[in-house]
């Protein structure tokens, strides 16, 4: 099967209360907003003209969603929750001041290395698991 093998993480996400607001305090490049629908779900996302997040997308795409509906309440709860973000990036000094720009430091952990690398740790029921 073409695209098989080990599961990774590649791109992450950010929710934010006010898209055009954080779009002032993030790199260049992040994008600009678009409007999105499906079903009865409205949001708006930070979109590249290029596709591609920056720092190699080791950056995080930003969205803001409308109204009460957001899908995470749509989802029953397993007792999973994020519990830290791992980056290592050959930028790593400048992809945290860009993280630490948005409020995410407390979230991500950024530290250098030859590639990009993107890890999520969770707590579930059966003890902590990584991603990525």
């Amino acid at each position: 099967m073409e695209g098989a093998g080990a599961t990774r993480l590649t791109n992450w996400a950010v929710q934010t209360e006010d898209l055009d607001n954080t779009l002032h305090h993030v790199p260049p490049g992040t994008g600009e907003p678009i409007n999105f629908a499906r079903g009865d779900l409205r949001w708006q996302m930070a979109v590249p003209d290029n596709g591609r997040l920056p720092f190699d997308g080791a950056f995080p795409a930003i969205i803001q969603w409308y109204g009460d509906l957001h899908p995470c309440n749509q989802l029953t709860d397993v007792g999973c929750r994020l519990i830290q973000f791992y980056i290592t990036h050959p930028d790593a000094e400048n992809l945290q001041l860009a993280l630490a720009a948005c409020g995410l430091e407390d979230l991500v952990s950024v530290n250098q290395g030859p590639e990009k690398r993107v890890q999520a740790a969770f707590q579930t029921p059966s003890g902590v698991r990584y991603l990525g």
